[in-house]
């Protein structure tokens, strides 16, 4: 494992312990999935938006003073100045929480929280392996598609930020 690959697994290790620890107290019913879900994103968006926090710091200040020139109060800087280029980082982020939700959700429902995960598990418990190999299948190609698409996503915003 590299170095750089370390802390983003402590990570990980980290919101899956948390999201284990809220279905022990609450239980597996779908409340506890989105609370488990929810957790694990804010703390995960938390880390990206303050590690983002340099990206709305290296924003273009000429384009700021240009608002701020025209006699624009500071709602209008914000808007027009500042949202534009902080943005496509933004949702570039949120798009990265969506995609960790979705593997997140799978999981869960493996280790018996319901959903699609609870599909696979039933299915691997009745030995029915062609219709799990199905399920899997199936769930690969819409995380692969789900992973595709905001990776286009993705990269449009952050080019039209360059």
């Amino acid at each position: 494992m590299s170095p750089a690959a370390l802390p983003r697994s402590q990570d990980q290790l980290t919101a899956s312990a948390v999201r284990e620890i809220i279905i022990a107290l609450v239980g597996l019913a779908p409340f506890s999935r989105v609370l488990a879900l929810s957790v694990g994103a804010i703390g995960y968006t938390g880390k990206l938006f303050a590690e983002g926090a340099q990206g709305i710091e290296a924003i273009d200040a000429h384009q700021v003073m240009a608002v701020s020139a025209t006699g624009a109060s500071r709602a209008p800087v914000l808007v027009y100045g500042v949202v534009p280029q902080a943005l496509p980082l933004s949702a570039s982020y949120a798009l990265l929480v969506f995609e960790f939700n979705i593997r997140s959700a799978t999981i869960l429902g493996i280790v018996g929280a319901g959903g699609v995960g609870f599909v696979l598990n039933q299915y691997m418990a009745l030995c029915q392996y062609q219709w799990l190999m199905g399920a899997m299948v199936i769930l690969l190609i819409v995380v692969t598609g789900i992973d595709r698409v905001s990776d286009t996503i993705r990269r449009r915003l952050t080019y039209a930020r360059s």
